[in-house]
């Protein structure tokens, strides 16, 4: 009997206190909100990536560069690892000026999944269109959101071999 009062009172004292934690709550009150935040942060990663490519086709190295974190890791193609937004805005630079010269980039995005509310996971597919060839890379972007801002906190991407000529 006295094991039964017990857990009685234990169950009264527990269930308020799981009902209305702060996590427990903060996930209820998203509720419905939470796809119509969804959809508002997929439409400011749209328009991140869609700025990427402008920013990219313009070949403006400093405006690109403006998008990415400060403290960003890019790993290239050829497994080359900046570290930092002043260096890959130094690399784009470089390349701006002599490899990717005439380059014209188009950017799809692929996948989006959300691990947090200000953490995302963008799966996109880059063509590169030079005079000399064409290229397609698969790259995976890690994203944090500060406020109403998205920044790319971190990105590989990995050449597609035998990518096709004309797209």
């Amino acid at each position: 009997m006295k094991k039964a009062c017990f857990s009685v009172v234990c169950l009264a004292i527990l269930t308020p206190a799981l009902l209305f934690s702060p996590t427990l709550l903060f996930s209820q009150t998203q509720g419905r909100g939470n796809d119509e935040n969804k959809a508002k942060d997929e439409a400011l990663i749209r328009k991140l990536l869609s700025q990427s490519e402008e920013r990219w086709n313009k070949h403006d190295a400093e405006a690109l560069a403006a998008l990415q974190a400060e403290d960003i890791d890019h790993i290239n193609t050829s497994g080359g690892w900046s570290k930092g937004r002043e260096a890959i805005r130094k690399l784009w630079a470089q390349l701006f000026e002599t490899r990717f010269k005439e380059d014209i980039t188009e950017v799809k995005l692929e996948k989006i999944r959300f691990l947090k509310p200000d953490i995302a996971v963008a799966i996109v597919r880059i063509f590169h269109k030079r005079p000399a060839e064409a290229t397609e890379s698969l790259a995976t972007f890690v994203m944090t959101k500060d406020g109403d801002k998205w920044q790319v906190v971190s990105y590989q991407a990995t050449r597609i071999q035998n990518a096709p000529k004309e797209r």
